[in-house]
């Protein structure tokens, strides 16, 4: 298993909006896929931490999907105008962390 997360830092009073906008691009019939969520992860001062996470049944499906015309498409920054700050990370499910 293979999860990818990707956590943007937005600014404040747009987190709901951008999860939104995640979550109505959710990807459908992803083949390696396993689940997909977003969720705030915590707010600061001045910006909302919103979490996007895949969970694969491998990191060479989840490479698959990065090349497909729909991945590219729901990639095209609309979400640019407010964020902040991201970091992606990775890792298998022996190395998963045990709270988000």
């Amino acid at each position: 298993m293979f999860v990818f997360e990707n956590e943007l830092n937005v600014r404040q009073g747009y987190g709901e909006h951008v999860c939104n906008r995640l979550q109505a691009q959710r990807p459908t019939a992803v083949p390696g896929m396993l689940d997909y969520e977003v969720f705030v992860r915590g707010a600061t001062a001045d910006c909302e931490q919103i979490c996007i996470r895949s969970v694969w049944t491998s990191q060479k499906e989840f490479q698959a999907f990065m090349q497909r015309k729909d991945f590219q498409l729901t990639h095209c920054g609309k979400c640019l105008p407010y964020l902040k700050q991201y970091r992606i990370r990775f890792y298998t499910d022996e190395e998963a962390p045990t709270t988000h």
